[in-house]
Order: structure tokens, then sequence, then C-alpha cells
């Protein structure tokens, strides 16, 4: 995961995912105001991601909110 802030005028920003099949995506995480709070929030939540299929999104996003984000299991 690289994280990619840039400042154009306000800091935004971006989150780079690569596989070990070469596949990347690029997404940009809501947090307006909140950036170093965000950066934070995705360097805890990245060995979710570690290991873990791609293209399952839904179950990605499902298991660190529970887990991470509300604390259950």
């Amino acid at each position: 995961m690289e994280i990619l802030p840039a400042d154009v005028g306000k800091v935004c920003i971006f989150v780079k995912l690569h596989t070990d099949e070469g596949i990347c995506g690029v997404g940009e995480p809501a947090c307006v105001g909140k950036e170093p709070a965000g950066i934070g929030a995705l360097r805890d939540l990245e060995h979710f991601l570690i290991d873990a299929h791609p293209f399952e999104i839904v179950r990605l996003r499902d298991r660190m909110y529970r887990t991470a984000i509300c604390g259950r299991c």
C-alpha cells in the first residue's frame, strides 16, 4: 500500500494498492479536514489487505469495519 498525500491548495490523500500479481488500484479515502487521522487509519488497516484476494472488496470492507472500526469480531 502506498499512501500518497497531495497538497493542491488543500491536502488530498490517495491510496495505491499493489498485488503480488501486478494488479494496482487507486482510491481516495473520505477524510476531509482529518488527513493525519486518515493516514493513521490506513496504516492500521493495512494488515487486513496483506494476502487478501483483491476482488473480495465487500468482504474486506466488512471485515475491516467490524474488527477495526466497530471493535467486534
